[in-house]
């Protein structure tokens, strides 16, 4: 088993490859290749931060190139032709656009915390050899179910993801839920730390539309109220005026073939 670092071990990948790749096809490649012997708690984000990291920081010196949203291909490997087509998509800053959501859990049970001193724990695969990562300190949008059924759906800005659950063991959703989901904005480091942003008012303003969005399309009989950041204006649906026409043709010929039968 190798050691590498995660660029040096994305290097290997692309090299061993020879074309474009996307970054989760690489970080398979590496976990496959057992190219590290720790791959963290989630991989995946850690190899999309190192190839924008390197791009960000080092420009044309970086062994990197962006094809697209997404993939890369080592830039010793390009040809001019490919360069001339692909100039536009590799800007020399890259945007963290890959994903919104970092991190989520699904169905998490409510009765496998203490919720005395509760934590979030989750580990990406179910190995003792991975250290759970602790979720305690994400933002983001949470659903509380009872069973499969969704009950609540709340968000999390200022507050810590923990501290908002922990308040519906006691609140008049406490008899009514027994798992939670949650989808977290902030992103997890690969010793499964959270990694804060700087910019935490497009985030909040992302937080907040989500929770709208689906408090509107889901309606929870626990949310009494409409998503308070829905401010759009709310457009009707109008028949299509071939649809109304067409049923009046077929009244019309119903009443025809009536009078036709009467006679």
């Amino acid at each position: 088993m190798s050691n590498l670092a995660w660029k040096d071990a994305i290097v290997k990948v692309l090299e061993d490859s020879g074309e474009q790749m996307h970054y989760v096809d690489i970080t398979q490649k590496i976990i496959e290749l057992r190219l590290r012997d720790d791959f963290g708690a989630t991989p995946q984000n850690s190899v999309n931060r190192e190839i924008r990291k390197s791009i960000n920081n080092e420009g044309n010196n970086s062994p990197f190139f962006r094809v697209d949203s997404g993939e890369y291909i080592l830039r010793k490997l390009l040809t001019s032709e490919f360069t001339s087509k692909k100039k536009t998509n590799n800007s020399s800053k890259v945007d963290d656009d890959e994903s919104i959501i970092k991190a989520y859990g699904m169905y998490w049970d409510r009765y496998a915390i203490d919720w005395k001193d509760p934590h979030l724990l989750g580990k990406p695969e179910l190995n003792d050899k991975v250290k759970a990562s602790n979720f305690d300190l994400q933002r983001g949008i949470y659903v509380l179910h009872d069973g499969r059924i969704v009950v609540y759906i709340g968000r999390t800005t200022t507050d810590r993801l923990i501290t908002r659950l922990k308040e519906h063991i006691a609140d008049r959703h406490a008899g009514r839920w027994n798992r939670f989901s949650w989808f977290g904005l902030l992103d997890v480091s690969e010793k499964g730390e959270i990694i804060d942003e700087e910019n935490s008012t497009v985030i909040n303003a992302i937080i907040k539309a989500a929770e709208a969005l689906l408090i509107e399309v889901i309606e929870p009989p626990g949310n009494r109220k409409q998503g308070d950041f829905l401010k759009g204006k709310e457009y009707l649906q109008v028949i299509d005026p071939e649809i109304e026409k067409k049923q009046q043709e077929k009244l019309l010929k119903k009443m025809l073939d009536s009078l036709g039968n009467n006679h």
